[in-house]
Parts: C-alpha cells; structure tokens; sequence
C-alpha cells in the first residue's frame, strides 16, 4: 500500500509548527485541534520534532484518530516528555522517543 501525500503534509506540518506552538500550553492545544480539522485528515500517523511541550502532540491525539510519535534529541527532554505523556493517559496513542537528528527510530 503506497502511502497517501496527505499523510505525509500532515507529518511535516507537525514537525515545521512545533517550533512555535510548543512555546505554551495554551497554544499548542488550539495548534493541534487546529492542524487536524484543517488537514481534513481523520487519522494516521503523525511525527513532531523536537517538541518539549507535549500538549501539541497530545491535541493532536485527542482531535483526531492519529498515533503521534514524538521525535527528541535530548535524553533529559525525552524522559519528562514520556512522564507527560503517561501522566495525560495516552501513552500508546502519543509515544516519544530519541532521535540523532539523522536516522529514524
């Protein structure tokens, strides 16, 4: 199965908004409620970047059917990102892992 272009705007739309709408809660909860009614879009798989607030994934998540996968280059990043991730009831659904800036997980 080839995979859709869409998807894949979706995944790269995540990645280039995390920059801003990871600055505060508040806005990266409208960005990721957002970025999913405008992507129209109902699910898949979507990848953020460097993302330390975790609320744009996990809006992500919450306004659509996507499994989000968080991508850090940071160890102590990455350890508070997935306690938040735990803590908000979604680890499944949103995951973060490390990234060397080079080659996917």
């Amino acid at each position: 199965m080839r995979p859709s272009g869409k998807l894949l705007i979706v995944a790269i739309i995540c990645a280039c908004w995390t920059t801003n709408a990871c600055q505060a809660a508040e806005p990266a909860v409208d960005a990721g409620k957002t970025l999913v009614a405008r992507s129209g879009i109902p699910g898949g798989v979507c990848v953020v970047v460097g993302c330390r607030n975790v609320q744009l994934p996990l809006s992500v998540a919450r306004h659509g059917k996507f499994v989000v996968h968080v991508l850090l280059q940071e160890d102590a990043q990455l350890q508070s990102v997935r306690e938040e991730i735990r803590a908000s009831g979604q680890y499944g659904r949103v995951s973060a892992d490390h990234f060397d800036g080079k080659h996917l997980p």
